[in-house]
């Protein structure tokens, strides 16, 4: 913008499209709204409008983006499988990107095995800082069976999950979740 009029800068946020605006210089006008209304390839399409009667709605703006390489968040495994009486499992999950911090939250959901009777239920969030991408592992403890009899396998999930838009961090990424949730099978021998 060769005016020397204010920038603003459209951020988008991945999954959510959420659309944040950062004004530098004296503020654009009373009332201004910036909205995401989609992405084709590497355009994106947004609306401005203003509250203001006294600003006319064909103003011109400049649109930054930037592109970051946050990587895929995954599980190593779409199916787990312990042997009755094993202490524990490990999860394990990955990040194929480096830059920006991302963080995923995750936790178990009943099945067949119950919560506090077959497994220790777990919830939590892993985080990745900005340029890593070591591996990280999620242990879930196992509960003892205490019937000698057959009793059958059993199982639960454990999923990941993006965070919610009002939990991240400035500046922090929203990573693409390759799998969302594995099974755990707790296997009777």
């Amino acid at each position: 913008d060769t005016t020397g009029a204010p920038m603003i800068r459209i951020y988008r946020k991945a999954v959510q499209n959420a659309v944040t605006k950062e004004v530098t210089g004296d503020l654009i006008a009373s009332g201004t709204d910036i909205r995401f209304t989609g992405q084709e390839n590497a355009t994106y399409y947004i609306e401005v409008g203003h509250g203001d009667p006294q600003h006319p709605v064909d103003c011109s703006y400049t649109l930054n983006v930037k592109s970051y390489t946050v990587g895929t968040v995954k599980m190593d495994k779409a199916e787990y499988a312990v042997v009755k009486g094993t202490p524990s499992v490990a999860i394990l999950l990955s990040r194929s990107g480096l830059e920006g911090k991302v963080r995923v939250r995750y936790s178990t959901f009943e099945g067949t095995a119950k919560p506090n009777v077959n497994y220790v239920p777990q919830t939590g969030v892993v985080t990745w800082g900005n340029g890593t991408n070591a591996i990280q592992k999620v242990t879930i403890p196992l509960i003892p069976d205490l019937y000698t009899v057959y009793t059958g396998d059993k199982e639960f999930t454990f999923k990941l999950d993006i965070l919610d838009p009002e939990d991240l961090d400035e500046g922090e990424l929203i990573p693409v979740l390759a799998q969302t949730e594995a099974s755990v099978k707790i296997k009777e021998i």
